[in-house]
């Protein structure tokens, strides 16, 4: 983050009022916030750190992602940083109006998105803009998750980590039971279930800013994702010469972070698998069979998107079924939203063994 000073003020060696006043930064100056501490900014003086009063009153936030997307959208042009490209004209187009409704200071922290209510998420020291655009249910398309995810990259580390781990939360959720692809003229989804590995990568890839099914079809990504299966000849859905396969054509890179079966406790959850959202990636799991798209890990639960419903996770491969979206072989179409951000405590995630993590990440967001 980027702060312009309107006013002069006291430089200080520490992030006190007290602290040893050690030069002033006229008014008008720039500097890049490396990280916030309480009340105060710290940031590079010298060839060292020193601190600023981060009261708003003191300073504006100069939003460099916002500034971009003006340009892109009133030139017509492609705006970049270095390699990276920050916004597209037509992208910028789409979520300008929203970066200029929220460029309050500070940053949000919404209880509901489209009306239901879902975990609070503070995205801490990110400009106003880009957390209000994830946060406030604007980021819903794969051309929107790669803009966001762009506009990110510009922040400083904490910032953009926490950006990164918002978007994996609204990661849009989608219900297995109303997907319409067929084998030999039958659905493949039946009551029991047998699409929750491609509903639940088609999630993972929205997040990654990947589009599967063409523009202004009604065909769901998951559906479409089985047909590319079966065209380029890829191994069964439920294995990862389906499903994996897939993925790669599509243009992600993959971590594995547990390979083989074993228990996951939330401690196990807090480490490699967040740190990996908080990089970009999305994480697909199996549980027992049933493959689940994770996005995000809390203190104390760990927040899934479960195509097939909601269920406890028991000792072992126990599982119970408390509910599941509705199923409709017939007309092959549901509404259902039971499986969204459902939520695993640390109490069941402790004696539950789970198949194998993995990350994914897309490499076009990644260059």
């Amino acid at each position: 983050m980027i702060v312009r000073l309107t006013t002069t003020l006291n430089v200080r060696a520490t992030p006190s009022a007290r602290g040893e006043d050690i030069g002033d930064a006229e008014s008008g100056s720039e500097f890049a916030v490396l990280r916030r501490s309480g009340d105060w900014f710290e940031v590079a003086w010298g060839d060292g750190k020193a601190y600023l009063s981060a009261h708003p009153k003191y300073h504006r936030v100069v939003d460099a992602a916002h500034e971009a997307a003006v340009l892109a959208a009133k030139e017509g042009v492609e705006v970049s940083a270095g390699e990276d490209v920050l916004w597209e004209p037509a992208e910028a187009q789409s979520v300008l109006p929203v970066l200029r409704r929220t460029r309050a200071w500070p940053p949000l922290s919404l209880d509901v998105l489209d009306g239901t209510a879902r975990p609070a998420l503070a995205i801490e020291g990110t400009p106003a803009a880009i957390g209000a655009a994830i946060l406030g249910g604007t980021v819903r398309t794969p051309e929107q998750f790669a803009v966001m995810d762009r506009a990110a990259r510009v922040l400083g580390e904490d910032a953009r980590e926490n950006a990164m781990e918002a978007l994996s939360i609204v990661t849009p959720y989608f219900s297995q039971r109303d997907n319409d692809a067929r084998e030999g003229g039958s659905l493949l989804e039946t009551k029991g279930g047998r699409m929750c590995n491609l509903t639940s990568l088609a999630m993972a890839l929205v997040r990654q800013g990947i589009r599967v099914s063409e523009r202004g079809t009604l065909v769901q990504p998951e559906d479409r994702l089985e047909a590319i299966r079966v065209e380029q000849g890829f191994g069964p859905r439920t294995t990862w010469e389906g499903w994996g396969r897939l993925a790669q054509h599509l243009g992600c890179k993959q971590r594995w972070l547990l390979g083989a079966p074993g228990t996951c406790p939330l401690s196990w959850w807090e480490n490699g698998p967040r740190d990996h959202l908080r990089q970009g990636y999305s994480l697909v799991a199996s549980i027992t069979g049933h493959i689940v798209t994770v996005v995000g890990v809390r203190p104390d639960r760990i927040l899934v998107h479960d195509p097939y419903g909601a269920c406890t996770l028991g000792s072992g491969t126990a599982i119970t079924w408390r509910a599941t979206n509705p199923y409709d072989a017939a007309a092959g179409v549901s509404s259902g939203t039971v499986g969204r951000w459902l939520e695993h405590d640390a109490a069941s995630l402790k004696d539950h063994r789970w198949n194998w993590v993995v990350a994914i990440r897309s490499k076009a967001l990644e260059a």
